[in-house]
């Protein structure tokens, strides 16, 4: 996974290794912070989501990565004329 970030004064990009963020140890993370997360903060919304459901989400964005073929799967733009796109 790429996250590109464009201003008019910079462009960077932070690599981020899809082993990592779609692994089993990040889907118990998020698991849990859904589930228990909310007693601590109002942020997090009160959503029953379990291991599995993450599990299979990961697994249809691994397969998302091959059919994207280079397409960002987030292009946000800014006021200020920057840029975010998110590959996978």
């Amino acid at each position: 996974m790429k996250i590109r970030i464009r201003s008019k004064e910079r462009c960077f990009t932070l690599p981020l290794p899809n082993i990592i963020i779609l692994s089993s140890a990040s889907a118990a993370i998020i698991a849990w912070t859904m589930r228990r997360g909310s007693e601590y903060t109002d942020d997090i919304p009160d959503i029953d989501i379990s291991y599995r459901d993450i599990k299979r989400f990961f697994k249809v964005m691994k397969k998302c990565r091959k059919y994207m073929n280079g397409e960002p799967l987030v292009h946000a733009y800014s006021k200020d004329e920057g840029t975010v796109e998110v590959y996978l």
